[in-house]
């Protein structure tokens, strides 16, 4: 317990039990001191529990840490950047402070700087090394602390700028860090991963659903039936939520933030439409999003089923009378924003202004009584982490990896995972276009004609989010950037396009084998 640091996140479920912290028991309401503190909800707080109880005097050696978690840019980073960032020092200070030397982080150097990355990188040393892109975001991190650290004089060099190009970061228009030598050259830049839509099926089952997988004779990888070993959790809830992330495009922070209340309703329709608002977008900008009803249909029915069971449960078990819960009294649609009145006040709260932190603790009334407003629960009914969340997919996938090993399967696993998805969803989205277009003005040219297929890259832009193409075409439809000429679109099926695609690129898993599932 003396070198443990923990990262917590403010305003959040306090259900644990009251000594699974001994230290903090002498706090009466930690959501009173926080508020005191200026301390906003869905803030990431970093605890040195060895020092919790300890006299001020012993704070000396990281006082400069927690002066720039206060007074620095910190507060006004993005929550995710925040929630990323917050987990890079505690590790680090940790590390610094148990050497025969101990040191604070503002007294690190160079030399401190280049043992850490040696051993946080090797993976004979340390057998929780990290990915080089990990390493790059513990640099951007690193780099936000001794600019400020300097800027202050606390320190007289930023040990980042001693070799190294400039590299501007995309949370300032004008900061710029020498940071490019210490950047690892062994990063996976944007894995790119696109996934033909029987594969995804396969896997989706696999992962999620407890079906077996098998190999063929030519080392195939085939649906095996259900896998009566199976004891998955939560599996209608995960199931429908990477479905909706692979046909809708959206990210997984975003999905997992959702409102029951936000869902479309029913229309004639080809597609359901639903605003993403503000609060929950990365972008911090809304955005509305074309929803397939087949994905609509599943949502419906995980609300029906899974989530209804969990909600009964919560009931049973008095978890909607704690005193945080506030009621939605009211809700209208105006001008296609969702807009609800809170515990019976007559002003109308739009949905932009929803943070994750007031959303969890909010209940709508169903003809069955009051539940909360969150789409995705638990298992016993209370809204589900987000962190868990985007935990989904990875975890699923192990599943999947182990399944496909054990049936013998010899080749590289596919490894999908979320930014998978949504990478998926732009390719699928732009074949799905091209088809619209070739209906609407004609059988196409033999030779690929990109002014005559503009509206589908970017319908592509929108759907995602993203400020201006070139981001679409640089990353997510980086696959298809280069054809120079080649109309591989022309009368094509998904599967036909994924397989012209593999031949020039290895991160395009092909179609597989798709037998022996009941779908």
């Amino acid at each position: 317990m003396s070198d443990r640091w923990l990262t917590v996140v403010s305003g959040g479920d306090s259900s644990a039990p009251a000594d699974f912290i001994p230290e903090l028991a002498w706090f009466d309401s930690l959501e009173d001191l926080e508020a005191r503190a200026g301390i906003k909800p869905g803030t990431p707080v970093i605890i040195d529990l060895a020092h919790l109880a300890a006299e001020p005097e012993s704070y000396r050696t990281e006082r400069v840490f927690t002066e720039f978690l206060r007074t620095s840019r910190w507060p006004r980073l993005k929550q995710g950047t925040r929630t990323t960032y917050a987990a890079v020092y505690p590790p680090i200070i940790r590390w610094l402070a148990s050497r025969p030397l101990p040191k604070a982080l503002h007294e690190m150097d160079a030399n401190d700087l280049g043992e850490w990355k040696e051993w946080r990188t090797d993976p004979v040393r340390n057998e929780r090394s990290i990915s080089g892109a990990t390493w790059n975001k513990e640099v951007a991190a690193l780099s936000l602390f001794f600019q400020w650290a300097v800027r202050k004089k606390y320190t007289a060099e930023n040990p980042l700028e001693e070799f190294g190009p400039s590299l501007k970061f995309k949370d300032s228009s004008t900061t710029r860090a020498k940071v490019g030598g210490w950047r690892s050259k062994n990063a996976r830049i944007r894995r790119v991963d696109w996934i033909e839509p029987e594969t995804f099926r396969l896997w989706s089952n696999v992962a999620f659903r407890g079906y077996a997988v098998a190999t063929s004779g030519d080392n195939k990888l085939i649906g095996a039936g259900e896998d009566s070993s199976f004891r998955g959790r939560n599996t209608q809830r995960n199931a429908t939520f990477v479905e909706t992330l692979y046909f809708c495009g959206t990210r997984e922070g975003e999905t997992s933030l959702l409102l029951a209340l936000e869902l479309p309703e029913k229309s004639a329709s080809a597609f359901a439409e639903i605003r993403l608002p503000s609060s929950i977008t990365k972008s911090g900008r809304s955005r509305t999003i074309v929803m397939p009803w087949l994905v609509h249909g599943l949502l419906q029915r995980y609300v029906q089923q899974d989530r209804r069971r969990a909600v009964s449960l919560g009931r049973r078990h008095g978890s909607y009378s704690d005193v945080r819960w506030h009621r939605i009294t009211n809700h209208r649609v105006k001008r296609g924003q969702l807009e609800i009145q809170i515990d019976g006040r007559r002003n109308w709260v739009n949905h932009d202004q929803l943070f994750e932190p007031a959303r969890r603790w909010l209940l709508a009334e169903t003809k069955d009584g009051w539940e909360p407003a969150m789409l995705w629960l638990t298992e016993s009914g209370l809204p589900a982490d987000q962190h868990n969340m985007t935990k989904v997919i990875q975890r699923a996938t192990q599943r999947w990896h182990r399944a496909c090993k054990t049936a013998g399967f010899a080749r590289s696993v596919p490894y999908p995972t979320a930014k998978t998805l949504r990478y998926s969803f732009a390719l699928n989205w732009l074949i799905a276009w091209h088809k619209v277009i070739d209906e609407e003005t004609g059988s196409p040219p033999a030779a690929y004609s990109p002014s005559r297929y503009e509206d589908a890259y970017t319908a592509v832009q929108w759907q995602l989010g993203h400020r201006d193409l070139q981001t679409t075409m640089d990353a997510y439809l980086l696959a298809v950037k280069d054809l120079r000429g080649i109309n591989i679109f022309r009368e094509a099926t998904f599967k036909s396009v994924y397989e012209s695609l593999h031949s020039r690129h290895e991160s395009i898993l092909p179609g597989l084998e798709h037998r022996g599932l009941n779908d």
